[in-house]
């Protein structure tokens, strides 16, 4: 049995058939169709047709219609029987009111077509037209892709909402997941809007709307700086021989470099809740990460090594001191293949945020403790989609506690001050 939609010359068919007052089965035995389809195509296409003309009031569709001698029941009139009255709807008030239903137009055939009563009924009269139906399928069909129209004013307070947060560096993802019930359109519309310039700052603030990353020259495999010795039960294949459930609490580590020879950030990202911490480094040296992460260990207390129990981070040189970094957290510390930064790719995305606030080439030589926890605060306060739009800072909380933001110094920033541009650490 085919299950397609009707066509025009299907719908006519129905109209004559429905006329002739057939068994909804038959019907669709004769249509070859589903009488579960035939009973929704004649329910969905249906027309009202009114009452016959002298039964317009709603008292006439009361089973007590006939006989009925109440009267007084309101102060429009007095003395007269309320069935009689076209001056108020006495079936709001009348207590007794029972509504009479035709049981034709209450369940199959859901129409009055070749109903020999109908020209007598006081009843409300329902038809089935093939052309009326085929123009409402039409409509239903193109309704779904006819979008809504903003008006001039709404795309006005529209461009009030987001123009000063795209300027303070917040995404339009954020900006939307923010205020979902403010802005009338979908997240994608939302997109339209700003590209053809009806609303925002204009396209040259959308986030990675035009950034490219350059490619990179890729090394030999001689130039691995990690030693062999120290990838040995430490690779990716040992980490991919983790039950599942433990790698899916990692840890991500990588840094994120200003000046070559200069300062540069450690991040730490935990993969569950997005929570990325940014501890400052005087140099890219294996010495400076541990000391970074000796101060994060000691930051997180006893729960430390509950808590950040796997690392997992590329081929970087600073990261060569494997008994350093094991010894400062208490954790085991797993490495990426080369080229393969996509193997730990929530820490390597997360760094466009940080990259909004210090572009690339330029110095970190002039940041310190405050500063990186002035980032980690606005950063870690922008909701996410993959978290179902709340914040890392929210969905880290109760795994490490209050304490261990306080110690880092940060803080929960309101969605609507989190500022992700360079201006935030002027």
């Amino acid at each position: 049995m085919p299950y397609t939609h009707f066509t025009q010359s299907e719908r006519i068919e129905l109209q004559d058939l429905l006329s002739r007052r057939l068994k909804c089965k038959e019907l669709a035995y004769r249509l070859n169709k589903d009488p579960t389809n035939v009973s929704r195509e004649v329910r969905r296409g249906r027309k009202f047709d009114g009452r016959r003309h002298g039964c317009n009031t709603n008292s006439t569709l009361c089973s007590k219609f006939t006989g009925c001698e109440v009267a007084g029941i309101c102060e429009a009139c007095a003395g007269r029987k309320c069935a009689t009255c076209s001056r108020v709807d006495c079936t709001k008030l009348c207590f007794d009111y029972d509504k009479v239903e035709c049981r034709y137009t209450t369940r199959f055939p859901w129409v009055c077509n070749g109903c020999a009563a109908r020209s007598s009924c006081r009843l409300e009269r329902w038809s089935y037209s093939a052309n009326v139906a085929q123009a409402k399928a039409d409509d239903n069909a193109c309704e779904p892709r006819r979008g809504i129209d903003l008006t001039g004013r709404e795309l006005a307070d529209l461009d009030v909402l987001i123009t000063p947060l795209m300027k303070q560096g917040q995404s339009l993802n954020q900006i939307y997941m923010a205020h979902t019930d403010d802005i009338p359109c979908s997240l994608k519309s939302l997109y339209t809007h700003v590209n053809k310039g009806e609303v925002g700052a204009g396209r040259m603030h959308l986030i990675d709307a035009v950034a490219r990353k350059p490619r990179k020259k890729k090394l030999k495999k001689s130039d691995r700086r990690i030693p062999r010795s120290s990838l040995a039960g430490r690779s990716w294949e040992d980490y991919l021989a983790l039950n599942q459930d433990v790698r899916d609490g990692r840890w991500e580590m990588d840094t994120v470099i200003g000046r070559i020879g200069g300062k540069c950030l450690l991040t730490l990202l935990h993969r569950p809740t997005r929570f990325q911490l940014a501890l400052i480094l005087q140099g890219c040296t294996a010495a400076e990460v541990v000391s970074a992460l000796g101060l994060v260990a000691s930051a997180m207390g006893r729960r430390g090594a509950d808590v950040m129990y796997l690392l997992l981070t590329d081929n970087g040189g600073e990261f060569f001191d494997v008994n350093g970094v094991e010894g400062a957290l208490g954790c085991r510390l797993y490495y990426c293949e080369s080229y393969s930064s996509w193997q730990k790719g929530a820490a390597e995305c997360n760094h466009k945020y940080y990259r909004r606030v210090v572009p690339k080439k330029t110095s970190m030589d002039g940041l310190d403790e405050r500063d990186c926890a002035l980032m980690m605060s606005h950063v870690n306060s922008t909701p996410r989609e993959c978290l179902g739009g709340i914040s890392p800072i929210e969905a880290i909380v109760p795994i490490v506690g209050q304490d261990f933001l306080d110690a880092l110094g940060i803080e929960a920033i309101l969605r609507d001050k989190v500022v992700l541009t360079p201006s935030l650490l002027s």
